[in-house]
């Protein structure tokens, strides 16, 4: 299956047009677009949920440059798919969007069976009004990735439905207006070897930290985070 982000008869690039035949054969193209719809920058990332709604299974994004200045509600990526499964992002920038960089948080809420694991990794998300937001019913590796710029915060986690995990390591958080933010719920963030400065507040809300965490130059510290060991 394809999902598209221009019409069905404007399939892009132009030299995947026998790629989208040999797949019709067998297969299917989806679209929301009208017929003759020349798919624009911000088109794509309105077609990744699709894709995330569509996947019950596993969704890779690598390799990736979304960026545009994208207004309202826009998002880079977003997947609030129906039914759980496995999201996997790596070597993508993620820049300029209205809203959010990435959102996480299924479709289903607090129900059983339908968790979405997610993992990051070198990934940048720039100047949105949220970087990650990671919400019900989600556990969340973050690694060797980057948040800033934010009006909000660089990293946030929260829910009232449903246990959210979230382990932050190797990565940097800097100049938000929060560096890394407990919205509240049944929600853990672990963190271990990240750089947290230069944000207005460090950490907002209840946090576990390794010890080995940089927190230099924000304006505020916000709340102190619990001590943890290895297990």
């Amino acid at each position: 299956m394809a999902v598209l982000a221009g019409g069905h008869d404007r399939i892009y690039p132009p030299e995947h047009g026998d790629l989208a035949q040999a797949l019709l054969a067998n297969g299917a193209a989806v679209s929301e677009m009208p017929l003759g719809w020349e798919p624009r920058a911000r088109d794509f990332p309105r077609r990744n949920r699709l894709i995330s709604g569509l996947a019950a299974g596993v969704v890779i994004i690598e390799d990736c440059l979304i960026d545009g200045n994208f207004a309202g509600a826009a998002r880079g990526i977003s997947d609030e798919r129906v039914g759980g499964g496995e999201l996997y992002v790596s070597n993508t920038t993620v820049r300029n969007t209205g809203q959010i960089g990435i959102l996480v948080v299924p479709a289903g809420g607090g129900v059983a069976g339908q968790r979405i694991d997610a993992a990051f990794d070198n990934v940048r998300v720039q100047n949105s009004a949220q970087g990650v937001v990671i919400g019900n019913n989600v556990r969340a590796m973050i690694n060797r990735s980057v948040f800033s710029g934010h009006t909000g915060a660089g990293i946030l986690a929260g829910g009232a439905l449903a246990p959210i995990e979230v382990n932050v390591s190797n990565s940097v958080s800097s100049n938000n207006a929060t560096g890394v933010q407990n919205n509240g719920g049944t929600t853990t963030i672990r963190l271990s070897t990240n750089d947290i400065s230069f944000n207005g507040t460090a950490l907002s809300g209840a946090t576990q930290s390794f010890g080995n965490n940089r927190m230099l130059g924000n304006t505020s510290f916000g709340n102190d985070p619990t001590p943890i060991g290895l297990r």
